[in-house]
């Protein structure tokens, strides 16, 4: 999650493969959950966060989709710090990309209901976005920043070092 900077939202994804590059939340989207403020002015108080899945997520969208069960979509959530000091989900954009290169995408903006279906449907949009974080999470943040970033090491103390050796036996625990 981070403070954001622009609006709208904004891809660095080929267009051609994976659709739009703007996002399709509007400040209509928006305004009427900033306290009073325009979206311009809670940047600038920095009171906006995103939480912004959609290029890590795109490229891979149609293989997880072909899977027998599986749908998932490329997520943007956008945030607004309160008086209170929590940060409040104010619009969630779901994305999957063309089906062919060329075609059009599709994105979809969900905002807290008013009513049972649209309440229904921002609970769905959560569950998307904690499904992206969630993985997102393991992947990165678990496996690629450490599992992965040790196994080099993992792999040159075996190769090299005795295991009599007194930085073998300081490491080892941490290998296993």
């Amino acid at each position: 999650i981070e403070r954001m900077q622009v609006f709208p939202l904004s891809s660095n994804l080929d267009p051609e493969l994976y659709g739009p590059q703007t996002s399709a939340i509007k400040p209509e989207h928006i305004e009427h959950r900033l306290a009073g403020l325009t979206v311009e002015q809670a940047i600038d108080q920095g009171r906006l966060f995103v939480l912004d899945y959609h290029d890590a997520f795109m490229p891979f969208i149609n293989r997880i989709n072909s899977l027998e069960g599986r749908k998932t979509y490329a997520s943007r959530t956008i945030f607004f710090l309160t008086e209170a000091g929590t940060l409040m989900p104010v619009a969630i954009e779901l994305s999957l990309p063309p089906p062919a290169p060329g075609a059009a995408g599709t994105q979809r903006v969900f905002t807290p209901g008013q009513d049972s279906s649209s309440s229904w449907l921002w609970q769905l949009a959560k569950a998307h976005v904690s499904s992206n974080d969630a993985g997102f999470h393991q992947l990165v943040n678990h496996w690629l920043r450490s599992h992965a970033a040790v196994e080099p090491y993992v792999i040159a103390t075996h190769r090299h070092l005795s295991c009599i050796h007194p930085i073998w036996k300081l490491l080892q625990p941490h290998f296993r």
